[in-house]
């Protein structure tokens, strides 16, 4: 049962390069030493990629000695080891003894294919003397067969030129989402920048030319001719409001009219003609704000002018003493 096993083994193993060896002679090595021998017959003795090389390990040796098959580990190059076997081939009551060891090795894509030197160790397992050992067998480059020995057919040479592809309608719809989302970005980055840059202009303004800017805003929004008056008149005594808590650090915004008028009363940088001015204004306006006047178009523009020319006058007036003041600091 174990030969008819091994001769199953073989079949296999030398079954592929089998067919090939009438077309390509099998590569064999001998080594001899202290009585033992060592043959390595590789079939076939060349490598093509289409079909696996047998690499048999032939060893003889008398029966005192016990010798051991070399190892193939990281001695080949180019080669895979497949599958392999053993088999006794030491006939009964000799004195020598025959073995072999059948590797099927596959070429890989390689520059060189090599079989490294290996130790083949030996030692006297009878007698117990000092014949022990080992030796080296020499190192086995197989040539490559060619793929074809027939000519190239030179009208199969030639530059295939590429077929181009058209991309799918998902795939446009896709490239199309993304460069409408690019191109939002970059209209939101250019809106946020242009209204920071806006606001630092407007915060390096002075309370009057803030306070005009603000009223030239509210004048371009035509609030007024769309019918919201009261809107219009809330957001222009809040210019006048905010103009003067920035120069003179009143905080009018938060208080009342009346709140405010008393806070004012006895402040000296707010004249009595100046005073009853803000009054009348504030007072006109309070009565569109709460008590549902309808102003005309008189009284709306008697009001814009009464905010224009309180900022500018008052606003002159803050700034001529400081330049008064200049020519006396430099002396």
């Amino acid at each position: 049962m174990a030969k008819l096993t091994t001769i199953a083994a073989a079949t296999i193993l030398l079954w592929i390069p089998g067919r090939l060896l009438a077309d390509d002679a099998p590569r064999v090595e001998t080594v001899r030493h202290q009585g033992i021998t060592l043959t390595m017959t590789l079939t076939p003795g060349s490598i093509s990629l289409d079909r696996d090389v047998v690499l048999t390990l032939a060893l003889t040796h008398p029966a005192h000695l016990a010798v051991t098959f070399p190892s193939i580990a990281d001695r080949l190059q180019g080669l895979l080891p497949a599958a392999s076997f053993d088999r006794d081939l030491t006939p009964t009551n000799s004195a020598t003894v025959s073995r072999e060891r059948v590797i099927r090795l596959t070429p890989l894509i390689a520059s060189e294919y090599r079989i490294a030197p290996m130790a083949v160790a030996y030692r006297d397992a009878v007698n117990g003397g000092d014949d022990s050992g080992y030796f080296a067998t020499p190192p086995i480059v197989l040539p490559v067969n060619a793929v074809s020995d027939k000519p190239v057919d030179e009208t199969l040479r030639g530059t295939i030129e590429p077929i181009p592809i058209r991309p799918s309608l998902k795939t446009l719809s896709g490239y199309a989402a993304i460069l409408i989302g690019i191109v939002l970005l970059m209209a939101l980055a250019i809106y946020l920048l242009g209204r920071i840059q806006r606001q630092i202009r407007v915060m390096r303004m002075s309370p009057r030319e803030r306070a005009l800017h603000e009223l030239e805003l509210l004048l371009g929004k035509k609030w007024v001719e769309h019918g919201r008056v009261k809107d219009f008149y809330v957001e222009l005594t809040m210019i006048v409001r905010r103009y003067i808590e920035r120069q003179h650090h009143v905080r009018a915004p938060e208080q009342t009219t009346y709140e405010f008028l008393q806070a004012i009363t006895a402040d000296p940088r707010f004249p009595s003609d100046v005073l009853g001015r803000l009054k009348e204004f504030l007072e006109a306006a309070d009565l569109v704000k709460f008590a549902a006047a309808q102003p005309d178009a008189a009284d709306v523009n008697n009001a814009v002018s009464t905010a224009r020319d309180y900022v500018s006058s008052d606003a002159a007036g803050n700034e001529a003493p400081e330049t008064s003041q200049t020519p006396g600091k430099e002396c």
